[in-house]
C-alpha cells in the first residue's frame, strides 16, 4: 500500500477471504466513523490479510508514506495508536455482539449501521457472511420485518419505514 487512505465520502467493505473461499465481511465502514487505511501496512511492513473495496460511490485522500518525514513524527504515532485501539474495540464488540446476540437483534443493528438515509442498498450475501447466518436464514427474518411493515422493498434496495421499531428490536434483550 503506498500510504494512508482517508474516507472522505461514502461507505467501504472489508472483508477477508475464508479456507472455504468464501468472503467474510469483517466491517462496513461509513465516512462518519473516521476510517484510516493502510495503519497495519505502515507500521507492520507488510500488506494486510484483509481487503478492502468501496461499497459504492467513494472518494478517498491518499496520504503517501514517507518514512523519512514520519518515522519521528510522535503525534502521527499517537494517532496511529488510538485508531488502532479503536479498531480493537470494535473487533471486540462485534464477536462479543455475534456470540451473545440473537439474530434478529444482530439483523436489526447491521440493517440500522448499513442503511444511508433509511435505504439499505446492501448485498445479502455480504450480510449473511457478516451475520453469521445463512442467506435463507437472513431472507427469512427480512420476509418476516417486511410483514411486520418495517421493511419494504423499493427499486431493488431495502427502505427502513419505522426506524423506531428497528431500533426497538436492536435494543431488546
Amino acid at each position: 500500500m503506498p500510504g494512508f487512505y482517508f474516507l472522505l465520502q461514502g461507505s467501504i467493505r472489508v472483508y477477508t477471504l475464508g479456507t472455504d473461499g468464501r468472503v467474510r465481511l469483517l466491517t462496513l465502514c461509513q465516512q462518519e466513523d473516521e476510517v484510516l487505511l493502510g495503519d497495519v501496512e505502515y507500521l507492520t511492513g507488510s500488506p494486510s490479510p484483509n481487503h478492502a473495496e468501496a461499497a459504492g460511490e467513494s472518494i478517498l485522500l491518499l496520504v503517501p508514506f514517507d518514512r523519512v518525514l514520519m518515522e519521528t513524527d510522535i503525534a502521527l504515532y499517537r494517532y496511529l495508536a488510538m485508531v488502532l485501539l479503536g479498531k480493537m474495540e470494535q473487533a471486540s464488540e462485534n464477536a462479543t455482539h455475534m456470540v451473545f446476540q440473537p439474530l434478529v437483534r444482530r439483523l436489526a443493528c447491521y440493517l440500522l449501521d448499513a442503511s444511508n438515509d433509511g435505504v439499505f442498498t446492501g448485498r445479502y450475501t455480504d450480510a449473511a457472511n457478516y451475520l453469521g447466518c445463512s442467506y435463507r436464514q437472513l431472507m427469512r427474518l427480512i420476509s418476516q420485518f417486511y410483514r411486520e411493515g418495517i421493511l419494504i422493498r423499493e427499486n431493488g434496495h431495502i427502505r427502513v419505514l419505522c426506524p423506531d421499531r428497528l431500533k426497538q428490536i436492536a435494543q431488546s434483550t
